[in-house]
């Protein structure tokens, strides 16, 4: 696989760039072309992505642990909704015009009774990677979430393009 592009987003930071059709976008829609999580963990694709908003209200209602695995974690300055925001921003695409993110490597836990979501450390012990292929052309962003869960408090995402 011959890389057109390689972008490092350090951990909490966020990342965004043009994909044409037929390339793919490895992390380290689209269609999925492998998944080195599968087996360790599933994709969050339901529960929707953390924000500083978020994370203070939940604060204030007591329910802390729920979102960053224990209560005693302290609050990230910013998370995966300002690190789109920010990637975003050079694109003229405000918060409010982008849909939901899957995130991917964060596990969850769902009680099928209840429909209830809990989310875990569930964590690849080292990064994995993950293909995407763009089946049209886009624009692609990505946040290297601060995961509070991870031992290192999140880690970096690279993004890599090859050549079509």
């Amino acid at each position: 696989m011959q890389i057109v592009a390689q972008e490092t987003a350090p951990a909490n930071t966020g990342w965004a760039g043009h994909l044409k059709q037929g390339q793919i976008l490895r992390l380290t829609a689209m269609t999925m072309m492998s998944d080195g999580f599968a087996g360790l963990g599933t994709h969050d694709l339901q529960f929707g992505m953390c924000g500083r908003d978020r994370h203070r209200r939940v604060r204030e209602e007591g329910r802390l642990g729920e979102y960053l695995h224990g209560s005693h974690i302290a609050l990230p300055y910013h998370s995966c909704a300002e690190n789109l925001t920010n990637a975003l921003a050079p694109y003229g695409i405000a918060y409010t015009e982008y849909p939901q993110p899957g995130e991917f490597f964060q596990n969850m836990e769902t009680d099928r009774a209840t429909g209830a979501m809990q989310r875990t450390p569930v964590r690849p012990p080292q990064p994995v990677d993950l293909d995407l292929r763009a089946d049209i052309d886009l624009l692609a962003a990505l946040s290297a979430c601060p995961d509070l869960a991870s031992p290192g408090g999140g880690q970096a995402v690279i993004a890599t393009i090859p050549e079509d």
